[in-house]
């Protein structure tokens, strides 16, 4: 922790985890941080270590008059046998009043798999004619060598024949459009700033004369000068592009433009979270309990039974016929464009893309499921989604949970879904004119939001 202005001083305190060799005096901010460590079992572990004062001191003032122990290595009193050393690195190039503070650790190292999280397909460049077609025309050809290897028999079960289209979509688009590069968090950073900062590093650490330290002194106030001037230029590029968006009709580009030149940092992850009486729960083992006491009460059979949907009564020897595929093109040029893909990372844009192949293939998915009622894996799946949310005094975790529905694909539309329930021609909801398909239920019983309440109706769905 820094920028508190709190100096906790020479001498040791046991009971608020501070060691013997702090620095200076303690002021009334180092009193109230000693409390806060006596109330949270910290220890201050550079005050622990018996150092030079030369590796002790985090800051030091303009002109170098004053040199105070501002910054702090914090850590739970459990694990303060783990820490072998803390000092300060005075010769640190970090181009700041603060000077660079380190702790040297022991830990345990464990093995830990992570998913290699790649970039999202750019399918952008699906706007182009000329890639558009050369997606088209290969991504046609390889659904018509897999159609020629494959059985392709309505006894193929729904798991394989998703897969295959999957792979075939995600392996043409890396080759055909590939990913989207990351945006550097300041584009407006040249790279001759860049090269004038390497060098300024490196006088750094020779600026023994007089004129080096004059042309460090110079390096810096340029590079600040520059980044200055650029971004200034970069605003108002990115400002006439907002324009001219604006002026053509373009308005999705024209706020994710705004979007990205006033973005604003979001928490990815709350370390706190409340229980029901309003406690600040910290250990992961209670957070988790947390959250399951409050997925429970969330998902709970309230106490009156839904009344069941009343259906007009059918001949069992009825049997309905899969859907067509001109149904299945239909749902498909109307899927929506510019949605962020699911946990498949298949977007909407690639089925869109697609030619005859494509559709014949999603066609025998849809039949499969039919006659199956064999859901895929990947359609399976769901994620729950924490969104943060300002203001207190809320019970439960705080924020905002949502089980969110991750395929973007849905092959039939919500006016299909309402014709499911209410056309009196079949159980199923067929009509001669237009087939639904089990797909639509899916959609109806796996989108749901809830937001933590003081109430318990409000949270509760009958699943």
């Amino acid at each position: 922790m820094g920028d508190m202005n709190a100096k906790v001083g020479e001498g040791e305190d046991k009971k608020c985890g501070i060691g013997k060799f702090g620095l200076g005096d303690r002021n009334e901010r180092g009193d109230r941080l000693a409390k806060f460590c006596c109330a949270n079992n910290l220890a201050i572990m550079n005050t622990c270590f018996k150092h030079h004062k030369r590796n002790l001191y985090t800051w030091k003032s303009p002109g170098d008059r004053y040199r105070n122990q501002i910054d702090y290595i914090m850590m739970k009193r459990r694990w303060k046998s783990s820490v072998l050393d803390a000092k300060t690195y005075p010769g640190a190039d970090c181009d700041t009043d603060h000077i660079l503070l380190t702790a040297k650790m022991r830990v345990k190292p464990t093995c830990t798999k992570q998913k290699r999280r790649s970039g999202k397909l750019n399918v952008k460049r699906l706007n182009d004619p000329t890639i558009k077609a050369k997606f088209k025309h290969e991504s046609e050809q390889q659904f018509r060598n897999e159609a020629m290897n494959q059985n392709t028999s309505s006894e193929t079960k729904p798991e394989s024949l998703w897969v295959t289209c999957k792979t075939i979509l995600t392996q043409t688009a890396e080759q055909t459009i590939g990913r989207a590069k990351r945006v550097p968090k300041k584009p407006w950073v040249s790279q001759e700033v860049l090269d004038l900062a390497e060098e300024k590093s490196k006088l750094r650490k020779q600026s023994n004369t007089p004129t080096q330290k004059q042309r460090y002194k110079e390096l810096r106030a340029e590079i600040q000068r520059r980044i200055r001037r650029d971004k200034t230029t970069w605003l108002e590029e990115q400002c006439k592009q907002i324009k001219d968006f604006d002026a053509t009709g373009k308005s999705k580009v024209m706020f994710e433009q705004i979007r990205s030149v006033k973005a604003k940092s979001t928490p990815t992850q709350q370390a706190c979270i409340k229980d029901i009486e309003g406690k600040v729960l910290s250990e992961s083992e209670d957070i988790m309990n947390r959250w399951k006491e409050y997925g429970g009460k969330l998902f709970e059979k309230p106490d009156k039974e839904v009344p069941a949907l009343s259906m007009p009564k059918t001949p069992v020897e009825e049997v309905e016929p899969p859907p067509l595929i001109s149904e299945v093109e239909h749902a498909v040029s109307q899927l929506k464009t510019g949605k962020s893909p699911g946990l498949e990372g298949v977007p909407a844009e690639l089925i869109k893309s697609t030619g005859w192949y494509g559709l014949e293939a999603l066609h025998q998915l849809c039949t499969s499921i039919w006659t199956s009622c064999e859901w895929p894996e990947d359609w399976k799946k769901q994620e729950f989604v924490m969104l943060f949310k300002s203001g207190a005094g809320v019970r439960g975790p705080q924020g905002m949970l949502q089980l969110q529905d991750h395929r973007t694909h849905q092959p039939y539309q919500q006016s299909s879904l309402d014709d499911h329930y209410t056309s009196p021609e079949s159980k199923t909801g067929a009509r001669t004119t237009r087939r639904t398909c089990c797909l639509q239920e899916r959609t109806r019983n796996q989108r749901h939001v809830g937001m933590p309440s003081d109430t318990d109706g409000e949270d509760t769905w009958n699943r």
